[in-house]
């Protein structure tokens, strides 16, 4: 009785491993999804919120405390006639340790050839959740 005890305690605690070390291997894969396109590598930032200025694109992105504008880079390609697509690259990663927070960064986008075009934002897009009041 004790053989089998130990034994169906050893197969539970090698499953328990397995099945807690895949979800984090799969997460990951999940939130990084590399990109290699004609003008570079990078990644592609999750965005959580965003806004289209006059002169420029308003992201707003995860950072634990080193993230700046200069970490990302714009690429921009003509859709069709009437829009352009946006996409922003995370290429510095942030290494620093610190708290996970969501910060705002500008990105110049000033192309007179965009007047008048709808602009497609092709980064994933996470909404930002809430802290509730307890």
């Amino acid at each position: 009785m004790k053989k089998s005890l130990k034994t169906a305690q050893s197969t539970l605690l090698i499953l328990f491993v397995m099945l807690t070390t895949s979800c984090a291997v799969v997460s990951k894969e999940v939130e990084e999804v590399k990109v290699v396109s004609q003008s570079g590598t990078g990644t592609l930032e999750t965005i959580y919120e965003f806004d289209v200025n006059a002169e420029s694109l308003w992201f707003q992105v995860k950072s634990n405390g080193c993230t700046t504008a200069k970490s990302f880079r714009l690429a921009v390609n003509n859709v069709d006639h009437n829009s352009v697509g946006v996409s922003l690259y995370r290429t510095k990663r942030d290494l620093c340790r610190g708290l996970t927070r969501m910060i705002g960064i500008n990105m110049p986008f000033i192309d007179k050839e965009r007047e008048g075009k709808s602009i497609i934002i092709n980064n994933p897009f996470a909404p930002k959740l809430l802290k509730e009041k307890r």
